[in-house]
Parts: C-alpha cells; sequence; structure tokens
C-alpha cells in the first residue's frame, strides 16, 4: 500500500486561501478545473498539448489522477496574465486615445469617443469649435464614431430636404409667375 497523500476536501478549497495552502497538496482533476474555469475534459486538451499543469500518479501508473495545487495556481496565474497578443492588444485599445480630431477619425473604432459640440443641428469636433466663437446654448457632449457617423448622415439628410424643398419653392415661383405665386410669410 502507498504512502498516504496530503488531499484537500471541495469546502476548504472554496472557502477561500487557497493561496495560504501547502502547494504541495493534491487536488482533484475536477478540483483543478475548477480553479482554472475550465471543464474537466479541458484539463485533458491541457495534458495532450503539454501545457502546464501536468497530472500526477502518486500511486503510479493506473491509480488515480492529482495535480499539485501550487502549480495549479500557477497556472491560473499565467493564464491570467496579459502575456499573449490579444490580451496586450485589448489592454492598449482600452487606454487608447486621440490627440487630433483627424486622428479620431482616421484611427478611431465605433465605440471611441470625442467631444462634439451640436451646432445648427449638426456635430462639431469640440475643439474646432472653440474658434467658431459659438454660443453657450449649444449643447457638448461626448459621442462614440458611430453616433457620430449616425448624426452626421441624419444632417446631411436634412440639408438635403431643406434644399430640395427651396428649389421645389422656387421652381413652383418661377413656373406660375410673379402674379399667381402663393404668399410667403
Amino acid at each position: 500500500m502507498g504512502a498516504r497523500v496530503k488531499t484537500i476536501s471541495d469546502e476548504m478549497l472554496v472557502a477561500g486561501g487557497v493561496h495560504e495552502l501547502d502547494p504541495e497538496l493534491l487536488i482533484t482533476t475536477a478540483q483543478a478545473a475548477m480553479l482554472l474555469g475550465c471543464a474537466v475534459s479541458g484539463m485533458a486538451e491541457r495534458k495532450r498539448s503539454g501545457r502546464p499543469p501536468l497530472p500526477r500518479q502518486p500511486g503510479g501508473r493506473g491509480t488515480k489522477v492529482s495535480y499539485l495545487l501550487g502549480e495549479v495556481l500557477a497556472a491560473r496565474r499565467s493564464a491570467a496574465a496579459p502575456s499573449n497578443v490579444a490580451a496586450k492588444k485589448a489592454q492598449q485599445d482600452h487606454v487608447r486615445g486621440f490627440s487630433t480630431f483627424t486622428s479620431f477619425l482616421a484611427e478611431g473604432y465605433l465605440l471611441d469617443q470625442w467631444p462634439f459640440v451640436i451646432a445648427r443641428g449638426r456635430p462639431v469636433d469640440f475643439i474646432g469649435s472653440l474658434a467658431m466663437g459659438l454660443s453657450d446654448e449649444n449643447s457638448c457632449l461626448w459621442l462614440t464614431l458611430g453616433q457620430y457617423l449616425d448624426e452626421l448622415k441624419l444632417s446631411a439628410a436634412s440639408d438635403e430636404a431643406a434644399s430640395l424643398n427651396f428649389r421645389l419653392e422656387r421652381e413652383t415661383d418661377e413656373a406660375l409667375g410673379p402674379s399667381r405665386a402663393p404668399a410667403r410669410i
């Protein structure tokens, strides 16, 4: 009969303070999967790909598979560290900033924000608006690039409709002549 192996119950493992426990404690495959946030089948995939933590069989071949608590916690820390390219990019995207409105338009993502002033129904770059002498009555707000583009489309459609309406009125007046044109106030 093999030597007695130190193990821990599920209750003790989830009670907190797991980092204060002896790193040489052996935990089950289900416990390791729980700490790593993966399915038990994910542990077999980790083993096949050679990713830590590697399983142990303290009783020898054909006995129950266990994992060292310290190795599982180290694997969890390394998985949480922003060491891969996608994690670093996500971290960089989170702190992205733009120094000019042009860089915001050229490099911005749809959820990136920029300050705007709504002047005459159209969003205007806040910094550029300072030179325009707008009144305090204009509202200032942060818009995402997506919101800005939507607002710009709406204001362009409104401008186009107003221009079309003006042209129609002028052409109607010209067609009717000065004596039959409706009175405008």
